[in-house]
Formats: C-alpha cells, structure tokens, sequence
C-alpha cells in the first residue's frame, strides 16, 4: 500500500527573497521620511569662511631665506589664538554655533570659519574674527617694528636733554648755597630739587637704554613679513544641509530593512505554526487510524512458512 510523502518546506532565505517588493517598500517609505523630515524639521547649519595671510604678499619675501617655512609656522600659531569662544577674550555674535582657524597646508594662509543658523550672522562672526585677528597680530608687530621704535627713541632725545640739564642746573644752585651764607632751610629745598632732577634723569635714562637695547635686538634677529593681510573677505562656503540628509537616509535605509525583515520574519512564522482553527486533513486521518487486519496477518504468515520450506528444500 503506497502513501502520500509531503514536500520539505522551502528555505527560510527563499521565502524571504519571495518577499522583496514588501521589502523595497517599507526600505522605500522609511527613505521618503527621512527626506522630509530632515528637510522640514532640521535646518541647516552655514559655514562662512575668511582668509588670511601672513605677510604682504610681495614676491621680494621669498626672496629671505627660511620665510615660507616660517611665515607657514606663524600661520600655524597665529590659528590658535581663535577658539570657540572668540579671539583675545572677545566673544563671537551671539547665535554662533562655532568659530574655529587653522591654517592651509603648506601655505602661508589661514582660514576663519564660522558655523550658525543664519547666514548673516555667520559671515558677521566670521569678519569679525579676522578683523580682531589681524588687528591683534599687527598691534604686536608694530610694538616690535624698529622703525617705529627709532623714532621712539629719536622723541625722547629732547626730554633726556631737558632733564640732564635740569639736573645741572639744580647741582650747580645747590653747591653755591653750600658756599654762601644760605640758612639750612634754603639749603635743605635745594638739596631735595636736585634729587627729584637727578631722580627723573636716571628714570629717562633707563627707558632710552631699554629701547636702545630692544631695537638691537630686534635689528639682529627679528623676522620681516610677520603682519596679518586680509586674503579674501568672509563668505557662505556651504551648509551641512547635503550631509545630513545622506546619513539620515542611510539609517533611514537601515532602520527600513531592520522593520521589513521583522514582518517578513513574523508573517514566516506565523505561517509555519499551526492555528486552532485548522482540521487535520483526510490522508493524516487514515495514516493515523490504520490498522493491519487478521487476513493481512495471515497472509504475511503463509508467506513467511512458504519461504522457510523453500529454503529447507534447497538445502537437502
């Protein structure tokens, strides 16, 4: 008596593949969302940007020997004086997300960035960076200029003068008020009007040897090029609008194939389990209830008696 075998049931992978247009849909929606919600619910972030140089610019610089090395290194330190917070202890516009500096690679220019929400306000903090780094840097290049020092040291030729012949002129009255008759008190006022002539001289002295001694040692080992100049204005350079919206789409697209593998996983299951309702079907039935009758055992008896005598006969 022959029976029904039931097919094997197909591989989870094939039935999951038998499911792709559900899966292209819900990845497809999950896309469509993120699009739109980045693009209404999450605006974009402006860069502007400024750039700098150190130096003027003129060809004759590159001519001194180390400058593009160094006006490079100086690029490099001048960027550290921005941070997040403004440049020398000032702070950005209110509504700046970010400032920041760094210099361009192998190259005597650095760039000053701004992030905000508004365009204007970026491109206002950006300016307003650079122009406060410029006008930082260039105070301490003029205070260290040695023209601008000789010419300090030229102005107070006058009041050195001045003081040291006051200072004579005070020696000299208080030693004829020694050799005269003069009461203590006269001498006493002339003797305190010489200190404070003598006192102020000393004072001019010290400072004009103090730029003396700065302007040679500026003379001897200062660097040349060393001012800040305004390459280029700032300006929107973009936004993060492009960038948010492909890795939202990409979690998006993640989030998507995580929820379609989920239903198809659970429609799989939900398939292969047996319900309640289901009534076992007519062959389960039959197989279940069959039983072997007593003319099937006799029969199955005789055939087994038979065969032993064959064998019997055979052997003798």
């Amino acid at each position: 008596m022959s029976t029904a075998i039931d097919a094997a049931p197909p591989p989870m992978w094939s039935r999951v593949r038998s499911h792709w247009p559900l899966i292209a849909i819900v990845v497809l929606i999950s896309l469509l969302l993120s699009m739109i919600l980045t693009w209404l619910l999450r605006p974009p972030v402006y860069t502007a940007e400024a750039r700098l140089a150190v130096g003027s610019g003129q060809m004759t610089a590159l001519n001194i020997p180390g400058y593009p090395t160094a006006s490079e290194a100086m690029a490099s330190n001048y960027a550290r004086w921005v941070n997040h917070q403004g440049v020398q202890g000032e702070l950005a516009p209110e509504g700046t997300i970010e400032l920041s500096a760094s210099p361009i690679v192998e190259s005597n220019v650095l760039r000053v960035e701004a992030t905000s929400l508004d365009p204007q306000i970026a491109v206002a903090a950006a300016d307003e960076a650079a122009d406060l780094l410029m006008e930082g840097v260039n105070q301490v290049a003029d205070f260290n200029d040695p023209e601008a020092l000789i010419a300090e040291i030229r102005d107070q030729v006058a009041p050195l003068l001045v003081a040291r012949q006051e200072a004579r002129d005070a020696e000299s009255a208080y030693n004829d008020l020694l050799d005269s008759d003069a009461s203590p008190a006269q001498v006493s006022t002339a003797f305190d009007t010489l200190v404070a002539a003598q006192q102020e001289l000393v004072t001019l002295e010290l400072e004009q040897d103090g730029r003396r001694d700065r302007f040679r040692s500026l003379t001897s080992s200062r660097s040349t090029e060393a001012n800040l100049v305004e390459v280029s204005p700032a300006q929107i350079v973009g936004d993060d609008r492009a960038s948010t919206i492909q890795r939202n789409t990409f979690l998006a697209a993640l989030a998507g194939l995580g929820i379609a593998a989920g239903i198809v996983w659970l429609g799989e299951r939900r398939r292969d389990s047996p319900r309640a309702g289901d009534k076992p079907r007519a062959g389960d039935k039959a197989r279940a209830s069959y039983k072997p009758r007593a003319g099937d055992k006799a029969r199955a008896g005789d055939k087994a008696r038979a065969g032993d005598k064959t064998r019997a006969g055979e052997k003798q």
